[in-house]
């Protein structure tokens, strides 16, 4: 029997991820950035950006598909891999890095 697949690799995290990240540091803040650093190195800086982007999530997207995610979510998918003292580290530094984003996404809100 055919089963459709409703989250794939693509469509379930490649792209809700990257545009998450895209969506208020790419298309809030590019004319201030064009503004202050010009035309050429802004044209860098983003796609700068988009590889780092690229990168994380592609290799987030292998650890998912080659480990098994417990009931932690992304703490517990880091810490499978690198252990429980990197993976309680980086997840902390995980939280932080929500907030912000959470305060980032606030202000690109109201900015919009």
């Amino acid at each position: 029997m055919w089963e459709p697949v409703l989250f794939g690799t693509w469509d379930g995290v490649f792209t809700s991820c990257m545009i998450n990240i895209f969506g208020v540091v790419l298309f809030l803040r590019t004319g201030w950035l064009v503004g202050n650093t010009g035309v050429l190195l802004g044209m860098f800086l983003v796609s700068f950006v988009i590889l780092v982007a690229l990168v994380t999530v592609l290799s987030g997207i292998g650890v998912g598909e080659r480990s098994s995610i417990g009931s932690g979510g992304v703490y517990s998918m880091i810490s499978s891999v690198l252990g429980g003292q990197t993976g309680g580290t980086i997840g902390l530094l995980y939280v932080f890095g929500q907030c912000v984003a959470g305060a980032m996404y606030i202000t690109g809100f109201a900015e919009s």
